[in-house]
């Protein structure tokens, strides 16, 4: 009594409810990583079947495809937070695409300094 109300202290929870709370966030989050993270995956699989699309035009329709994704999501997520949904999409969008274009410049960055001309053949 005195640690609910004097101290404005909650009990802990009971270690199998706390389990079970983990398991289920980590499923959630399990299974929101791979229906986003297919996205792109999907979209150059799926569009590569047309015929004149170039690997430019994939790309650009896959960046395209997972922009919008990430918009949904971030307004999605608005249901959680105290921005409007739109505010929200912007932000997951834009701070995916930061990450995106950092992963990218990483990358080239890496590829360019190591020289990887001839590889392979």
């Amino acid at each position: 009594h005195m640690m609910t109300e004097e101290l404005g202290m909650m009990p802990p929870e009971p270690k199998d409810e706390v389990f079970r709370g983990m398991l289920k966030n980590s499923l959630v989050m399990f299974t929101a990583f791979l229906v986003y993270g297919l996205i792109p995956l999907l979209s150059y699989l799926c569009f590569s079947t047309i015929e004149g699309v170039t690997p430019a035009d994939l790309f650009g329709i896959s960046c395209g495809l997972t922009a919008c994704a990430l918009f949904a999501l971030g307004a999605y997520s608005s249901k959680f937070s105290k921005y409007p949904w739109y505010r929200q999409g912007a932000f997951v969008m834009i701070n995916g695409a930061t990450a995106a274009a950092t992963a990218y410049l990483v990358g080239w960055g890496v590829s360019s300094a190591v020289n990887l001309d001839g590889c392979g053949e």
